[in-house]
């Protein structure tokens, strides 16, 4: 501040006009790493935050980061820069610039951001898709073209009524936090000064019903003994109805192993589409032998997994089953199938059918068990 007095003066004392004090401070111009030279930040003298402005399809943005650390200054202009390409995308950035869009607009902007964190690595694809068919399905036709700055307390508690009618709490909750990512989005963009109250739903944790010692044996060994087994529903009725394919309708000799490598692997069902010969090295210390499971990162965990000694034998096995698909490229489970989403269907889609076959669906507390099931 000493500084710019002094520039002050010194403009005084020649009869040059002072700067604004909302004029960019020259030296204070940082670029953003890996994005175009268009997009700064810079200080100036109005505030003590740091500002940013981009260039986009011939127009010139502006907004305050409202912080003053340069490093959340950085993902801040990023959000902008990948929000206002979202929005040339979809043809809304002709709007005036403080003029607030549908909900369906900054919908799409939302969607648009966290693609572009998927691209960078920090969001799952997964998790993506699964906002953008909330989006889709309920709050977008909902709420259409309203504009975002309308919303009001008034229709979050409306929206929380009709989810509530057909939905478990922890889904209406999971909609509200979609809700809430939208008017954040719509504040630090400029479009809303406040953001409405979104209310509060009480989630009760639930287990996912574990399976005791005895349970879990006699699983396996139903699993075994049923292999080569067709579901009675016949090929075309699943095909209809679940949409598995003509031969998805024999029990494989893989859900017995998968079973296994969830329960001595400490995996998630997710880990096991993904399972390639190449993530798995085996590893001798001292007296015990164990693998050492290097899977490709899932729901943010990437570390590499140990497992229990059994799994060593239980692997080696696969292995001798089949040899000519063991080299480092190849799937451990159902390499048959190049898709691996479909291929975890398969498996989910057959312990269901034993879990029928035992009387074992539901706990004793009457919770539905799942594939997920054999990690507790």
């Amino acid at each position: 501040m000493e500084i710019l007095g002094w520039l002050h003066q010194e403009a005084a004392n020649q009869n040059i006009k002072p700067l604004s004090r909302t004029a960019p401070i020259t030296e204070s111009f940082q670029p953003v790493p890996g994005y175009p030279r268009k997009l700064v930040l810079f200080k100036m003298a109005a505030s003590q935050y740091w500002q940013v402005r981009c260039w986009v399809n011939g127009r010139s943005y502006r907004r305050s980061t409202r912080t003053t650390s340069l490093k959340v200054a950085h993902a801040a202009a990023r959000n902008l820069y990948e929000t206002l390409l979202g929005l040339r995308h979809a043809g809304q950035d002709q709007k005036p610039a403080n003029a607030a869009p549908s909900w369906n607009e900054a919908a799409h902007a939302l969607l648009a951001q966290e693609e572009a964190r998927v691209k960078r690595g920090e969001f799952a694809h997964g998790s993506w898709q699964v906002l953008k068919n909330r989006l889709d399905k309920t709050l977008n036709p909902m709420w259409s073209n309203l504009s975002v700055s309308l919303i009001t307390t008034r229709h979050v508690m409306e929206l929380i009524q009709q989810l509530s009618a057909h939905l478990s709490p922890t889904t209406v909750h999971q909609h509200l936090v979609i809700v809430r990512k939208v008017l954040l989005l719509s504040k630090r963009m400029g479009w809303i000064d406040v953001i409405p109250e979104v209310p509060a739903i009480k989630v009760k944790g639930q287990s996912r019903g574990a399976f005791s010692l005895a349970e879990y044996k006699t699983l396996v060994k139903k699993a075994r003994s049923m292999v080569g087994w067709q579901h009675p529903d016949g090929q075309e009725s699943l095909r209809k109805h679940m949409r598995l394919r003509y031969g998805d309708n024999t029990l494989p000799m893989d859900l017995q192993w998968a079973m296994r490598l969830l329960v001595h692997g400490f995996m998630r069902p997710s880990d096991l589409k993904n399972l390639k010969h190449q993530h798995v090295q085996m590893v001798q210390s001292g007296t015990h032998t164990y693998l050492r499971l290097t899977l490709p990162e899932s729901k943010g965990h990437g570390t590499p997994i140990v497992t229990m000694p059994a799994a060593v034998q239980l692997y080696r096995h696969i292995q001798k089953q089949r040899p000519a698909q063991s080299a480092p490229g190849d799937y451990l489970l159902l390499p048959h199938i190049k898709d691996r989403e479909h291929a975890l269907k398969v498996l989910s889609f057959h312990f269901n059918w034993v879990l029928s076959q035992t009387g074992l669906k539901q706990s004793p507390t009457g919770t539905q068990r799942t594939l997920y099931s054999l990690r507790h």
